[in-house]
């Protein structure tokens, strides 16, 4: 991916790696220290989990129905950052029920038009590398 038009995918990558790492290490830590048991942890991401499977379904219908996807991914992106801005305020077990369950409905926004989109630019240019990065 040397070519200029692919440095907005690349930066895309590149954040999508680091916040994969915050959400799977830090946020975590940060839930044991606010719920304080693993067992409301483990309710609590659970169900949060069980909601975004269920979105999961209902955004690729919409994705796959919609004509501009770039619109669907802005939509997504935005709703994204203000769930990660709002998990400042997880503060109770129903304050992180509730914003890790929106904050997974919009990955699901975002993460659906974005898998398309990295696709149709791979298959475009025949990248099978992009594929497997």
């Amino acid at each position: 991916m040397s070519r200029k038009e692919h440095i907005p995918a690349f930066l895309s990558f590149t954040g999508y790696a680091v916040e994969s790492i915050i959400g799977r290490i830090l946020w975590p830590v940060f839930l044991i220290i606010v719920l304080l048991t693993t067992e409301e942890v483990g309710l609590i991401v659970t169900l949060s989990l069980i909601a975004s499977i269920i979105l999961f379904y209902f955004i690729g219908k919409l994705t796959d129905k919609t004509k501009n996807k770039e619109k669907l991914l802005k939509t997504g992106t935005a709703l994204y950052f203000f769930g990660w801005v709002a998990r400042l305020f997880a503060t109770t077990p129903l304050k992180v029920l509730i914003i890790d369950s929106c904050k997974g409905f919009s990955e699901q926004i975002l993460q659906v038009p974005w898998s398309t989109e990295s696709y149709n630019i791979a298959v475009k240019d025949n990248y099978f590398k992009l594929i497997v990065s």
